[in-house]
């Protein structure tokens, strides 16, 4: 490799040169380049080919190693612990009280039972009748403005004249004699009723 890197020097260093020589030259140190890149590749090659193969294999390692699962059992010994001072209470108990302990116990469920289901039949009850007692607020307004409007109306309506008085009732005379007429019309429409062969 020396001599390709020396002569290359040497062949520049000499006299004058035509251009094919100074081509002839620039190929001979184009090659010895090429000649030295393959020694330099070929020598290292295996080291390089085997550093890599360490780093892949070291992260291929890391990225296997990182989940770290441990499995601690907190809620098992915690469970036995109590389920043992339980039973080491229920041994020191006197044997009456051991056998009136299981009617004890299911007459305070029973009655915490039953005062869950009184409670939220309460809370029912309780909801409503605050929406009840909104519901007659809200109809109270109401009828005190509808009281105010046909107070208004009473305030604002002029007396009547006697003559619209006696107009008035000719109206209604009018109409009931009319009705009355009509009804007379449609029972004897019914009574002369003529049947055909």
């Amino acid at each position: 490799m020396a001599a390709a890197a020396g002569g290359a020097p040497g062949a520049a260093g000499k006299g004058p040169a035509s251009s094919a020589a100074a081509t002839g030259a620039g190929r001979g140190a184009a090659a010895s380049l090429g000649a030295w890149w393959a020694g330099l590749v070929s020598s290292h090659r295996p080291a390089v080919e085997q550093r890599v193969k360490q780093a892949v294999s070291s992260i291929q390692k890391a990225k296997l190693a990182m989940p770290v699962d441990v499995k601690v059992d907190f809620l098992n010994p915690t469970i036995d612990t109590v389920r043992q001072s339980l039973h080491a209470a229920w041994q020191q108990l006197p044997p009456p009280v051991q056998q009136a302990a299981p009617y004890a116990g299911v007459a305070v469920g029973s009655g915490l039972l039953v005062w869950a289901i009184q409670q939220r039949r309460l809370n029912c009850q309780r909801q409503k009748n605050a929406e009840l007692q909104l519901q007659v607020g809200s109809l109270q307004k109401e009828r005190q403005e509808l009281l105010r409007r046909v107070n208004t109306l009473k305030a604002n309506r002029a007396p009547r004249t006697e003559v619209e008085a006696r107009l008035a009732n000719a109206v209604a005379e009018a109409t009931n004699a009319a009705a009355a007429a009509a009804d007379a019309a449609a029972r004897a429409a019914t009574a002369c009723i003529i049947q055909r062969p």
